[in-house]
């Protein structure tokens, strides 16, 4: 069933390959109803706060899935990182303000807030379902279309599905902030910079192909 779901298919020429797969599998199985077990437990001290469930990665050994989704440094990443200005200015910065500052505004009383609030738990749902950007450095495209999809649903109440491969294909990276761009990395002011200059469609109109 699994193979089946996931629609996985192994190397017909190597015979143990199907069975390496099948092993992995059951192992961290294993370890997702262990762990599911002592989420549904009355003790509530240890409990973990997540529930845990098969998916397409389940037949992976940690290493590979490491493998597949590290995003090399690019040389123009690696020397913004380690030139002597950048240290200095750091070390400068770290001994000026300590990183510590007066907050220019008065909070409100919070003490009528609730205590928790889970944004998948609410209806109409203001969450699009978990997204997999496969081989590619994109998190920052996913990250910044997640949140910007649940700040319209909450506004709106109308739930988008909208297009991580837009900005991931489109936005201009000049200064290699956080990468070079595309599946070389990038960061959330990327995205929503071009965002708010030319819109965004929803993933249906631009789905994701990387």
């Amino acid at each position: 069933k699994y193979v089946v779901d996931f629609d996985k298919s192994y190397d017909d020429n190597n015979e143990g390959e199907y069975q390496k797969r099948k092993d992995i599998f059951d192992n961290r199985m294993i370890e997702i109803l262990r762990h599911n077990e002592a989420y549904f437990s009355e003790d509530t001290l240890n409990r973990p706060g997540y529930f845990m469930n098969a998916n397409h990665l389940t037949d992976l050994e940690v290493s590979e899935i490491h493998k597949g989704f590290d995003k090399s440094l690019t040389p123009g990443w690696v020397n913004q990182i380690t030139t002597s200005m950048t240290r200095d200015l750091l070390s400068t910065t770290k001994e000026k303000y300590k990183y510590e500052m007066e907050l220019p505004f008065e909070c409100d009383d919070i003490s009528t807030l609730p205590k928790e609030m889970d944004w998948r738990k609410k209806e109409p749902s203001v969450v699009t379902p978990p997204k997999n950007q496969k081989h590619c450095g994109s998190c920052w495209a996913f990250g910044s279309v997640t949140a910007l999809e649940t700040q319209i649903a909450i506004k709106t109440q109308q739930l988008h599905v909208l297009s991580e491969e837009e900005p991931l294909s489109c936005a201009k990276n000049p200064d290699q902030c956080g990468g070079t761009g595309g599946c070389q990395g990038a960061i959330a002011e990327t995205a929503y910079e071009y965002i708010s200059t030319y819109g965004i469609h929803t993933n249906e109109n631009t789905p994701y192909e990387a």
